[in-house]
């Protein structure tokens, strides 16, 4: 029996553990902080309207961010974009991250081009939402990084195309990155404070759901909707060009009382020391369930 080595798969076992208490404490602790409002009408909304309605009331045509542990090298500049699609969105999107420190990264970005529908199934494209973010590495160990990212959602989208909320959204993140010996994983935990979106018109509807449009006005008296994002999954490198990851996302809108879970999955490859190509997927498995397919390259400076 080969206890060497047993004992070292223990230690480091033992090691992910110790190190992922952070994240978990923080899991348990933000999932705490959420007060549920349970709103039948707005899934009987969503029931009748379809996907148009999810996306109005759910995910407000809002982009998508993420966090992982990654801060761009001291000095270095990165310059990333890609396209992304579903049957309901196509989006362009173009970011800009400076390695400001050896543990501080600043980062910028706007959706170029962004395409999806209104409410009453109209398609609407044009310039998106942009950002302003900020990260900070506060441990580097082996085999962990540590690192928190703050963001804020800039509304540059059309308010009155309902290309976006027209409205500012905060993004708060922690997110922890392992590797050892070409496998490793991800794992993140997002607070976020989503502005409440403006409901849509009623006139064109049936009377018996403008009343229950309007009865939701009085229910959701509030400013921002608290959303919890849990992400994670594992990562190997089958050479030094070529890695894949898969993982899962789950998401709790805790004002709009409602759960999205989605699977995903990708590769990335070095096409040389400056530039990154990356091909991805996501599929939800809510009853409303929705797939993203999504391209990127980056360039280093």
């Amino acid at each position: 029996m080969n206890r060497p080595g047993i004992i070292k798969h223990r230690d480091l076992l033992l090691n992910i553990l110790k190190q992922s208490k952070i994240v978990i404490i923080l899991v348990l602790l933000l999932s705490a902080t959420g007060s549920s409002y349970s709103q039948k009408r707005v899934q009987e909304i969503i029931d009748f309207f379809g996907r148009t309605a999810y996306a109005y009331f759910l995910s407000a045509n809002r982009p998508a961010y993420g966090i992982n542990a990654y801060v761009t090298e001291k000095g270095r500049l990165e310059l990333s974009s890609g396209v992304s699609f579903n049957d309901e969105i196509f989006e362009i999107p173009f970011g800009i991250s400076y390695g400001v420190s050896r543990n501080f990264e600043f980062s910028t970005g706007i959706s170029a081009y962004t395409q999806s529908y209104k409410f009453s199934g109209e398609k609407v494209g044009g310039l998106g939402d942009s950002y302003l973010a900020s990260k900070f590495k506060f441990q580097e160990s082996e085999n962990f990084i540590h690192a928190v990212q703050g963001l804020i959602k800039i509304p540059t989208a059309s308010k009155d195309k309902q290309l976006g909320t027209g409205r500012v959204d905060f993004y708060f993140g922690l997110a922890q990155g392992f590797y050892s010996n070409r496998f490793g994983y991800d794992l993140s935990a997002e607070l976020n404070f989503l502005h409440r979106r403006d409901y849509p018109q009623t006139r064109q509807y049936l009377q018996y759901f403008e009343n229950i449009i309007d009865s939701l006005k009085k229910a959701y008296n509030y400013t921002y909707e608290t959303e919890l994002v849990i992400s994670g999954g594992p990562s190997y490198d089958f050479s030094d060009n070529f890695s894949v990851y898969t993982g899962v996302s789950f998401s709790r809108n805790f004002k709009l009382d409602y759960n999205s879970t989605q699977i995903y999955g990708g590769f990335g490859f070095l096409a040389s020391n400056n530039v990154i190509l990356g091909l991805g997927a996501s599929y939800g498995l809510d009853k409303a369930g929705s797939w993203l397919i999504s391209s990127n390259f980056i360039i280093s400076l």
